[in-house]
């Protein structure tokens, strides 16, 4: 068992590069959504969700690959290589990881499909997506949970601080949603993305500070 201070030293060194890119990749992937959703807010007067310009989706696209090519390499070698219920579970949590990092993507052929760069599209539509975000994290965090069965090494026991720390984001989240409710503001739906992505990212946040041990299985 590790004491509080050397955990605080290996927090200060990273421990798993892999788990680095899943965690950046998961950023972009909220960063660029919670940028849409501000934009949907500040457009409205114009009577458009979305930018239309060129460079702008340029850039998206691009980091839509770059996040994509991170879970890739991020995921793809910890596949085990013999069939069975593991390599099944890995291979879910693979493709769910793409899908998310993708998101954006998706949301803008929808876009395009739907004419929402001409037509304002009511905000039921991005409360699908959020709806769908959060059912994507609790599958997610299920395989993730089932997956960690198959563990070679001991499961860590966590002080009261690393579970606070696991759970930030959801505490900071319902604490703005607490305060748009009383002040009549739509800061949380805008933020939301980010915070579901930094969710789920936790569990690699943790790999990669060396407080879970590096994935070993049987």
């Amino acid at each position: 068992m590790l004491n509080n201070a050397e955990k605080h030293r290996r927090s200060l060194v990273i421990h798993d590069a892999r788990a680095v890119m899943g965690v950046l990749s998961r950023l972009i992937a909220g960063g660029i959504l919670a940028l849409m959703f501000d934009q949907y807010f500040a457009s409205q007067a114009a009577g458009t969700a979305f930018v239309k310009s060129r460079i702008w989706w340029e850039i998206v696209l691009n980091l839509q690959l770059l996040s994509a090519g991170m879970i890739w390499y991020s995921y793809s070698d910890r596949v085990t290589r013999e069939r069975g219920r593991l390599r099944t579970l890995q291979m879910t949590r693979l493709w769910l990881s793409v899908f998310a990092s993708l998101t954006p993507t998706l949301v803008g052929l929808a876009a395009v499909f739907q004419d929402w760069f001409e037509v304002l599209p009511g905000v039921g539509i991005f409360v699908v997506i959020l709806i769908f975000a959060t059912v994507h994290l609790i599958i997610s965090l299920y395989v993730y949970r089932q997956i960690e069965a198959y563990r070679i090494s001991p499961k860590p026991t966590y002080s009261n601080r690393e579970r606070l720390v696991f759970y930030a984001p959801t505490i900071i989240f319902i604490s703005c949603v607490s305060i748009d409710l009383i002040v009549g503001a739509n800061t949380w739906f805008i933020i939301m993305p980010i915070m579901l992505f930094s969710q789920g990212s936790m569990p690699y946040v943790f790999e990669a500070l060396g407080l879970k041990s590096v994935e070993n299985y049987a």
